[in-house]
Parts: C-alpha cells; sequence; structure tokens
C-alpha cells in the first residue's frame, strides 16, 4: 500500500499529514459497524 506518505530515498521529505488513526486492537472483530482502521491519505488514488 502507498500513501504517498513515505520514502523513495534518504533525502525525501515525509508527509506526516497521511497514515492510519483509530487501529482495531489485537484480537478485536471488525464488522460493517467497526472498521480496521481509518486511512488519511494525500489523494483518492493513493
Amino acid at each position: 500500500m502507498a500513501m504517498d506518505g513515505g520514502c523513495q530515498r534518504a533525502s525525501d521529505s515525509i508527509d506526516y499529514s497521511v497514515g492510519l488513526s483509530e487501529m482495531i486492537a489485537l484480537g478485536e472483530r471488525a464488522d460493517a459497524q467497526r472498521s480496521l482502521a481509518i486511512i488519511h491519505a494525500s489523494s483518492k488514488a493513493s
């Protein structure tokens, strides 16, 4: 998965606005009401 926040080279800057939040804990169940996580991407194509 690429969200355009990571680095390809050491000289690349990191986009701290992308990532995951509200991740469920190990052993918790995901279903239609509870997602695995919320994705914060820099674009819809990411």
